[in-house]
């Protein structure tokens, strides 16, 4: 019977008692998130065994520790009888025990990135803030990350370099492109590298849960390497704009989504600066370079999208540029030792020895950050209007505009890449 005075005559509370254990089956819409003793997850609930509707609502559930819980992933379907009960917040959660019940399936499009969370499980001899920051810069999970760990990140304007974006997977494109150079020589070859490269972002885009911010920078530079695959020199500002054609078809709304208006903001910019002053200095050594247009490539993104976070969140990082100058040749060398280690997890006791020095790596980044975050002013409170935050780029790109006019031609030019 459907108690009375509800809202929503599907919601699963209409159904149950505190003093009988329900039969429940639902899913997990987030990650588990491991306390001392129970694995902690949200369960979108989609029917209970005792009635014949379909049932919504969301559950919180703490799972006894054993060898199904820490199997959980998100999207997982599960099955379980218990007690739901009302806490003082008014959430609906149930404990419980090791017996619990079993997982139905795995969805598929979670399965690689479930992968990630037993690879994650060989640095649990880290500290747990050197192990957020693994779980962040390798596999793409912040919600280890507690209150104050992410107060000093934005303080110090280095929170970016923590969500897996733009700037991550482009750090693995030119790794991988590094890593094959061999392929170069020949057309052939040089489609194969191409395939290559396709393929391990798009495994690296399961394997980190497909975010949309993932997902964004992946198709953008698998546009890139495509201009291999066909034998030609690719546009980048068409790259830009067909993987923005391509986003909007499968989902007009991505327009007002913050995290897509920052990347295309910063990509855009990235590419229409960063030919102009990669070589503004120029080192003795080659790595050295390499860094300086790491760090420019971040400066560039920060700039160009600082009257944007302006925008939405009122605040801007006054330190960004100054953190970038370290967090991210730091960030990269966490990014590409961190995938040295992964192929070690089945040498364990090699792994264990290089884990050591990895710590100190780790420790490093939080040092730095904060640093950074306790300096005075480290951080503002802007805010700006719609119309301020148009006429700002307007003003930006006029200024711009005799640079940028011979770069946009290829808005009259309907091929995908440039004439030889």
């Amino acid at each position: 019977m459907v108690k009375s005075g509800t809202l929503n005559q599907n919601h699963f509370s209409n159904y149950i008692n505190d003093n009988i254990k329900s039969q429940v089956e639902g899913t997990l819409v987030d990650w588990p998130i491991e306390t001392r003793k129970y694995f902690k997850a949200e369960v979108e609930v989609d029917k209970l065994y005792t009635i014949d509707r379909p049932m919504t609502g969301k559950l919180q559930v703490f799972f006894s520790k054993n060898n199904a819980s820490s199997n959980l992933i998100k999207g997982d379907r599960i099955s379980f009888i218990d007690n739901i009960i009302k806490d003082d917040k008014g959430r609906y959660i149930v404990f419980l025990d090791e017996d619990w019940g079993r997982i139905l399936n795995h969805k598929l499009k979670y399965k690689l990135s479930g992968f990630n969370a037993k690879l994650l499980s060989q640095f649990k001899g880290l500290e747990i803030e050197e192990r957020t920051l693994v779980s962040s810069l390798l596999f793409g999970r912040r919600e280890f990350m507690t209150w104050d760990m992410k107060g000093v990140y934005q303080k110090s304007g280095m929170m970016h370099l923590l969500a897996i974006s733009g700037m991550h997977v482009g750090i693995i494109y030119l790794l991988l492109s590094s890593v094959l150079s061999f392929l170069n020589r020949g057309l052939k070859k040089r489609r194969v590298k191409s395939v290559i490269i396709i393929c391990c972002l798009v495994f690296y885009a399961a394997f980190t849960g497909f975010s949309p911010s993932v997902s964004r920078a992946v198709l953008m530079f698998s546009l890139f390497a495509f201009g291999d695959l066909i034998g030609k020199p690719v546009n980048r500002f068409q790259v830009l704009l067909s993987a923005a054609f391509i986003l909007l078809l499968i989902n007009p709304l991505v327009l007002l989504n913050v995290g897509a208006q920052l990347s295309f903001t910063a990509v855009f910019f990235i590419i229409w600066l960063f030919p102009k002053y990669k070589n503004h200095f120029d080192f003795k050594f080659s790595i050295l370079n390499k860094l300086w247009q790491l760090v420019l490539i971040s400066l560039i993104a920060q700039i160009a999208t600082a009257p944007i976070l302006a925008y939405y969140f009122g605040a801007i990082s006054l330190v960004s540029t100054f953190s970038s100058v370290i967090g991210v040749p730091l960030v990269t060398v966490i990014i590409c030792t961190g995938a040295v280690l992964l192929l070690l997890t089945p040498l364990k006791g090699v792994f264990d020895l290089f884990v050591e020095g990895y710590s100190y790596l780790l420790k490093l980044m939080n040092t730095v950050s904060t640093w950074f975050s306790e300096l005075p002013f480290s951080q503002i409170e802007v805010s700006i209007s719609g119309v301020q935050l148009i006429l700002i780029y307007l003003v930006l790109l006029i200024i711009l505009s005799k640079s940028l006019r011979s770069k946009l031609s290829f808005l009259t030019n309907v091929q995908f890449y440039r004439r030889e």
